[in-house]
């Protein structure tokens, strides 16, 4: 792959990864986008048992398709799960038009967030409505999984799903300390 085609799929990914945890509005001092954080139009709650009932639907979802499909199950070990994810993509058994299987593989790569200790599902509302996000820590800060992988297949991007899972991390990690460095002040 030549430098410029890298260099477009790499600002591509990360322009559909991070803006839908951006708000659009810009400091106007700085031009920087601020983190996607609760503010006075949203609300961060638990999740609710009809809530819990989605999530586990779309997981059972996904790892049917696995057996079915490929063979394999879910584990909840990031590799292997980021493994049947991808070969789900590569082998092209979830198709860009399939946007509730992608959200569903989305929920899988949530799962995956919340093992690591300090990410939880909550419920998200603002005045778009209602999604389910994961929280980073106790902050007020969210990443929303659900669509990390349907945004970029549905516009026709191959992906690499563990590069897309790491960088939300990434991305939660930064998050999070700036809430660290901010409450020091």
């Amino acid at each position: 792959m030549n430098t410029i085609s890298h260099w477009a799929i790499s600002f591509t990914l990360a322009v559909l990864l991070i803006l839908p945890m951006l708000v659009t509005a810009q400091d106007s001092a700085t031009q920087e986008y601020i983190p996607y954080r609760q503010n006075a139009i949203s609300h961060i709650s638990s999740l609710n048992s009809g809530d819990q009932a989605i999530l586990q639907a779309k997981r059972a979802q996904v790892d049917d398709i696995a057996q079915r499909e490929l063979g394999r199950s879910l584990d909840g070990i990031v590799a292997h799960d980021l493994s049947v994810l991808q070969d789900l993509l590569d082998r092209k058994i979830v198709t860009p038009d399939q946007r509730l299987t992608l959200q569903a593989m989305g929920v899988v790569l949530g799962d995956l967030y919340v093992r690591q200790g300090t990410f939880h599902w909550v419920s998200y509302t603002d005045d778009l409505g209602k999604s389910l996000a994961v929280q980073i820590g106790k902050t007020g800060e969210v990443l929303f999984p659900v669509t990390m992988i349907s945004r970029l297949v549905e516009a026709g991007i191959d992906i690499d799903v563990e590069h897309i899972y790491e960088h939300g991390l990434n991305t939660a990690r930064a998050m999070a300390e700036e809430d660290d460095l901010e409450t020091v002040d």
